[in-house]
């Protein structure tokens, strides 16, 4: 994303005061070579919270300072076990020396003014580890600890388990918006083939893309994606 994309995408999106914009979902954010500069062109305009969500692989203590220098509000960091041994069993070339250094670097700096969680996915490799990683990352000063089951990405991943009847309705689907790097709009950060394209927030306005997917949402949700998703699990 450059950032006169992002100051358009912020344009577009800033009548509608949306509640919080999050640089996440469709891959590494802090792999951007001037994420505090996409910060800012977002900060100018927008009274929404800012966060990041990251594997905190790159979050060094000078990007870290100069991302809460941009404007963001929180962070948020995915931490995939409480050993190096399970983190490289399920993110190998994973640095989580790394990971946990500059999270608890990030802990330190921002302790009482600005909200650190974060983000376990529980899998059968790290099942076992999920109390001792609530537990420590808690009493390091970590807002929350959200700890959820993993998922089928949509259906591109094959499910660990057998999985449920999806639900009819997704409160993620409903209420938030997903834009990729270029602006374009998509079902949610699931839809890694882009099947659903409501149109582009750095060329269209906001009333044009929300009137696209109100319109899918009158069908099946967001059809074929959706229906093999096990996201939402009746």
């Amino acid at each position: 994303m450059s950032r006169d994309g992002a100051r358009r995408i912020a344009a577009a999106t800033a009548p509608s005061a949306p509640r919080a914009v999050l640089l996440s979902g469709f891959g590494e954010p802090l792999l951007h070579p001037d994420l505090p500069g996409i910060v800012r062109e977002l900060r100018a305009p927008l009274s929404s919270l800012i966060g990041v969500v990251t594997n905190g692989e790159e979050l060094s203590e000078g990007l870290a300072g100069a991302l809460i220098d941009a404007g963001v509000d929180f962070f948020h960091v995915s931490v995939p076990a409480a050993t190096a041994a399970t983190a490289r069993a399920i993110a190998p070339g994973l640095d989580f020396a790394a990971v946990e250094r500059n999270l608890a670097n990030l802990l330190a700096r921002t302790a009482g003014h600005l909200p650190v969680a974060v983000n376990f996915v529980v899998t059968a490799a790290n099942r076992a580890e999920k109390a001792a990683v609530e537990r420590a990352w808690r009493s390091r000063g970590a807002c929350a600890v959200y700890a959820g089951p993993v998922h089928n990405r949509g259906g591109f991943l094959a499910p660990e388990a057998p999985a449920a009847a999806a639900r009819d309705d997704c409160w993620v689907y409903r209420h938030c918006l997903f834009a990729a790097w270029d602006g374009t709009v998509l079902a949610c950060c699931h839809d890694l083939a882009g099947l659903e394209d409501y149109g582009n927030l750095a060329r269209d306005s906001l009333a044009d893309v929300l009137a696209r997917r109100e319109a899918r949402l009158r069908y099946t949700l967001a059809g074929i994606m959706c229906r093999r998703c096990d996201f939402y699990l009746a």
